[in-house]
């Protein structure tokens, strides 16, 4: 099932994570199987910060990678810039037309990697959190603000949690809100709860949550102030152990960091829904400059890079000779930029490839892709290709 996604800067931001998961994850709808100690290392040249993108600033390639991997919701968006429904996470169901209301439900068994169960409490969390409707006076969860005609954005009225906590009835301000969009990536309140406010246990902090969100409602923001600060900061590791305490509903879950230097991912035996990955390890090293990740890529310290576009890369490519050997436009809307002339497609293969537009992303946008670089063909590496390069299909040597 395909459902449109919605536009503007938050959504650009989406499709950069889902298409990172795409990698990581594969979106095959029946599970793989996971290669058995498998390992793929991907370069970036931007360091890994927070498993919370969401936060404003923290929105770089690496911290959407890793919040698409080892976070899940109720879709995603593919490789053609198409929001896709994932049903393994639960259900969608408009009861009213007018006022818009739409109930999610979150599908039975589902759990966090430390156990805890996912359900509509957090939900509540992440439209507390990224709405920004109950950021006032000492509330403020420091997120990104939405773009006003995103679904987030239009909901003002607080969500109502059902009774047995797997379903939020979200009543919506405009009829023409792109509900489908909403809850792609919630992360675990009682996570954050438990930081925040000491909840002695799992349904303590489901508790604290629920409380907090009505007391702020009513005027008494104590609580939600606790928990809006440590939303915003406890999923931005400062160590190796910090970030083992990272908890994922996703493909994957965080095993190692070192800050500044890499991330590693290994894949969640808890994980069972149909983003299912390949590659038991995905470790995603940080490099200084887009030219030492690709001299890492060279020598085979990396298969793959992801970088951004413009002149620090078409400089690191002039240095060693190398050239993009495809370059071409997938047939969908821009996103953050006009849309390119269609002659811009590349050559048939064996042909010359077109040369890239002027400061155009490698990475960040939805209609780039690159197959590999001469001379680093032959085994030797890769530019990270979000759409097509499968983490299913054998790795370079």
């Amino acid at each position: 099932m395909r459902i449109r996604g919605e536009r503007g800067r938050v959504a650009a931001a989406l499709v950069v994570a889902s298409l990172v998961a795409s990698v990581l994850a594969g979106c095959a709808v029946h599970r793989s199987q996971v290669i058995d100690d498998s390992v793929v290392t991907i370069g970036l040249d931007t360091p890994f910060t927070s498993q919370n993108p969401w936060v404003d600033g923290e929105g770089s390639m690496p911290n959407l990678g890793v919040a698409a991997a080892t976070l899940t919701g109720f879709s995603y968006v593919d490789a053609a810039s198409e929001r896709v429904f994932d049903a393994s996470f639960g259900s969608i169901r408009v009861v009213v037309e007018d006022p818009l209301t739409v109930e999610y439900t979150v599908a039975d068994g589902l759990r966090w990697s430390d156990g805890a169960p996912i359900d509509a409490v957090d939900l509540l969390l992440d439209w507390a959190a990224r709405s920004g409707a109950l950021d006032r006076g000492s509330v403020d969860f420091d997120a990104a603000p939405p773009s006003e005609d995103s679904a987030i954005a239009l909901v003002s009225e607080v969500p109502v949690v059902s009774h047995d906590r797997k379903t939020l009835a979200v009543e919506f301000d405009d009829e023409r809100a792109d509900w489908s969009s909403l809850f792609e990536s919630p992360l675990p309140a009682h996570l954050v709860a438990r930081v925040a406010l000491g909840s002695e246990h799992v349904e303590a902090a489901k508790d604290d949550v629920l409380r907090a969100v009505a007391a702020a409602a009513d005027g008494d923001r104590v609580d939600l102030a606790k928990i809006a600060h440590a939303w915003s900061s406890i999923f931005a590791p400062t160590d190796a152990e910090s970030a083992t305490r990272l908890v994922s509903s996703g493909p994957y879950v965080v095993v190692g960091f070192e800050p500044e230097r890499f991330v590693e991912l290994k894949s969640n035996p808890h994980y069972s829904g149909i983003r299912s990955p390949h590659f038991d390890h995905v470790v995603i090293r940080a490099f200084a400059s887009s030219l030492t990740a690709i001299q890492a890529m060279q020598i085979g310290a990396v298969q793959a890079v992801a970088l951004a576009g413009g002149a620090p890369l078409q400089e690191a490519l002039d240095r060693i000779d190398a050239t993009i050997t495809r370059y071409e436009f997938l047939p969908s809307e821009p996103v953050g930029s006009p849309a390119p002339d269609a002659t811009a497609s590349p050559a048939d293969a064996g042909g010359e490839p077109a040369a890239p537009a002027p400061e155009a992303p490698v990475i960040a946008s939805a209609r780039r892709v690159i197959d590999g670089i001469r001379p680093l063909q032959g085994g030797a590496g890769l530019l990270w290709n979000l759409w097509e390069w499968s983490p299913g299909a054998t790795a370079p040597n």
